[in-house]
């Protein structure tokens, strides 16, 4: 990381990173593999760079916790759900293993190499559905089943879940499962169209979303956003909305 990253201490102090290095080094005859990748995630993430994580994908084999979680500002919650548990959809996180809801995701968030508070709770949520993470956290014991407990109906409920699919089921969930909203809003209306608009005509905006800096093999970048300002060009418009929120880069 020293050779190849371009500026790897403009946000931590060269002695921090030195002595985690040397902090892991010392404990991984003593750790297990679960709490040796998750001490290499930590000193990634210790760079606070969205362009440098450490996502061991390959090692993560034990399945997941097939549920999403998203922080909303009133608390951790299920946002999409496997068939199997279609009851958990809309819940709320009290607690995951060992730890409250809040202390998981603080400890999970540790991990993700993020530029921000945002990239660092929705990275931080997805590893809370990963067995491993959890493991390796100490927020679940070695040998034992992810344990959750949900708040539904004022009433608190512990699922101990049996861990199923990969990971590619937490970044891409399957179109079977559930999920909390009813009726996807415009955001969430094409998420795997790299990009695309659409003409609110009683609103008279033109919404874009851009989600992510790659060209279409049919229609570059550049080409769409002719097409855009050609669009806006020919009807009225009051106002034309980018949305980059999910927008990680390229």
């Amino acid at each position: 990381m020293p050779k190849q990253h371009p500026n790897l201490y403009r946000r931590m102090p060269k002695a921090d990173f030195d002595a985690a290095v040397k902090n892991l080094n010392d404990r991984i005859p003593s750790a297990n593999q679960d709490e040796i990748l998750a001490g290499f995630m930590r000193i990634v993430a210790m760079v606070k760079d969205g362009h440098t994580g450490f996502f061991p994908r390959p090692y993560f084999n034990d399945g997941v916790i097939p549920l999403r979680f998203y922080k909303f500002d009133d608390g951790l919650f299920v946002q999409k759900v496997s068939q199997a548990y279609p009851d958990l959809v809309g819940a709320k996180v009290v607690r995951i293993g060992k730890l409250s809801a809040d202390q998981a995701l603080k400890q999970a968030g540790t991990l993700a190499g993020a530029d921000n508070e945002m990239g660092e709770i929705e990275n931080a949520a997805l590893f809370l559905s990963i067995p491993e993470v959890l493991r390796g956290l100490g927020i679940v014991d070695q040998g034992q089943d992810p344990s959750v407990v949900f708040e539904i109906g004022g009433k608190e409920r512990t699922v101990a879940f049996k861990t199923s699919g990969s990971v590619n089921d937490l970044i891409h969930p399957p179109a079977d499962w559930v999920d909390a909203s009813n009726t996807a809003p415009l955001y969430l209306k094409h998420p795997d169209d790299l990009y695309w608009f659409e003409y609110l005509k009683d609103q008279q905006i033109v919404y874009v979303q851009q989600n992510a800096i790659q060209n279409k093999a049919d229609e570059p970048v550049a080409k769409f956003y002719e097409r855009v300002m050609d669009f806006v060009a020919a009807n009225p418009v009051d106002k034309l909305v980018i949305d980059l929120r999910r927008n990680d880069g390229g």
